[in-house]
């Protein structure tokens, strides 16, 4: 009687240590896989944003081809910011105005 007693503890105790370590590895794989995702997703997000940026940078494969800003391509002229393409961006003077 005392041994089937041991033997059915024995095979609880047994079967609950499995359980528990599949329910670890499970949850332990399902976050890696998630952390692995969101890490692609930025890498990709990443780029593209960097790719873009090159690209706008160098004028979509025309005109400028280095990424430096040149002090021929900043110019403040009347109120605007024109910066290598010319396009007009509002530019407010940081300093108070005299009244």
């Amino acid at each position: 009687m005392v041994v089937v007693v041991v033997v059915v503890v024995v095979v609880v105790v047994v079967v609950v240590v499995v359980v528990v370590v599949v329910v670890v590895v499970v949850v332990v794989v399902v976050v890696v896989v998630v952390v692995v995702v969101v890490v692609v997703v930025v890498v990709v997000v990443v780029v593209v944003v960097v790719v873009v940026v090159v690209v706008t940078m160098c004028g979509g494969g025309g005109g400028h081809h280095d990424l430096e800003l040149l002090p021929s391509d900043l110019k403040i002229n009347r109120g605007y910011l024109l910066v290598m393409t010319n396009v007009p961006m509002k530019f407010r003077d940081p300093r108070p105005k005299r009244s």
